[in-house]
């Protein structure tokens, strides 16, 4: 089956109510279509350059290495929608790490270099390591980075990977994602220097830091920096119950050094058991506070939940609907027949 990457630009019309369509200046009626594969492609994350053009990274099954599987991804579009010719080749940069992988997560540095995390997988033992990949701005692999551009970071089980990425002021790198045993997986954190090494000053100097929420199942999904250095990042739990487990939204703030924050929550956690099953997204405001997005599943129909905890943990109430989520349904449409 072929599949294609697919991109949508949408213009913002200042209404009463906010308003979103289609921007007809992008592509072919605000939509690109590339297929760079004659089997399998696919996007998962996009980051707008100061210049207006979008670099969107994913992975595809291009057959271009040894190993059996996909490989990583780049593409970098004008801000008409087309391909960049001056990145990589004609638009296109990959890069093949020996067995199967994916991409999760974006971030581009002031300098133009562009940072991409994921997972790769060894296809014959199917064992997982988390993954760090760092491109020049000409869509080359940066080789004064980790180990030829690349930095995994091992682990000996095949549930793991990395889904977010965070840059510091100081040019340091925050990655965020999940570890554990093949069926338990846990919350995972991690710094890397600007040379692609881990930082020995953060988690007690190995760098990483890997933990579980009261004893049940975690997994990090964003990650967002302070302006005072600390590290806020946000995913899902499922707790263990007398019947049956509790899944909720977790947000997770942590020192600058990598320890759980006790100012924050309980001991560094705040589980939101207001409806939201999986925390996704994270921004934070100036002031401290935290915006948090995610999605929720009554009867599997999933909807979009918006929450905001306050700067020590607590839900804001004035403003934000006491403190509770707002919530917009998604109800899938029938297939036609």
């Amino acid at each position: 089956m072929l599949k294609t990457v697919v991109i949508l630009c949408f213009s913002i019309g200042q209404c009463a109510v906010a308003q979103t369509w289609l921007d007809p200046t992008f592509g072919v009626v605000g939509t690109v279509e590339v297929a760079f594969s004659s089997t399998h492609d696919m996007a998962y994350c996009a980051a707008i350059q100061p210049d207006g053009k979008i670099v969107v990274a994913g992975d595809a099954n291009l057959n271009i290495g040894p190993g059996v599987g996909h490989e990583f991804l780049l593409a970098r579009f004008e801000a008409d929608g087309s391909l960049d010719p001056s990145f990589g080749s004609n638009g296109m940069a990959t890069h093949d790490v020996v067995g199967d992988n994916r991409v999760f997560d974006i971030e581009l540095q002031p300098d133009g270099r562009i940072v991409v995390v994921g997972w790769n997988r060894n296809t014959s033992t199917l064992l997982v390591k988390r993954v760090v990949l760092r491109f020049s701005a000409d869509g080359t692999i940066d080789s004064a980075f980790g180990n030829a551009g690349v930095l995994l970071i091992d682990t000996d089980y095949g549930h793991a990977g990395l889904t977010g990425v965070a840059l510091q002021n100081d040019g340091k790198i925050v990655v965020v994602g999940h570890g554990g045993s093949p069926n338990y997986a846990t919350f995972f954190i991690a710094r890397i220097n600007s040379d692609g090494t881990l930082d020995n000053t953060f988690a007690g100097g190995t760098g990483q830091f890997e933990h579980t929420v009261v004893g049940g199942e975690g997994w990090a999904i964003d990650v967002a920096i302070m302006d005072d250095g600390r590290i806020v990042s946000v995913g899902g739990a499922q707790i263990p119950d007398q019947f049956f487990p509790i899944r909720g939204g977790v947000v997770i703030r942590y020192l600058s050094d990598g320890t759980l924050d006790p100012t924050f929550g309980n001991s560094g956690i705040v589980l939101l058991d207001t409806g939201l099953d999986m925390a996704q997204d994270v921004a934070v405001y100036s002031d401290g506070r935290i915006l948090v997005t995610g999605s929720s599943c009554y009867d599997c129909n999933t909807g979009v939940i918006c929450n905001r905890p306050s700067v020590s943990g607590r839900y804001t109430r004035p403003k934000f609907r006491r403190g509770r989520p707002r919530r917009s349904p998604y109800r899938p449409v029938p297939d036609k027949e």
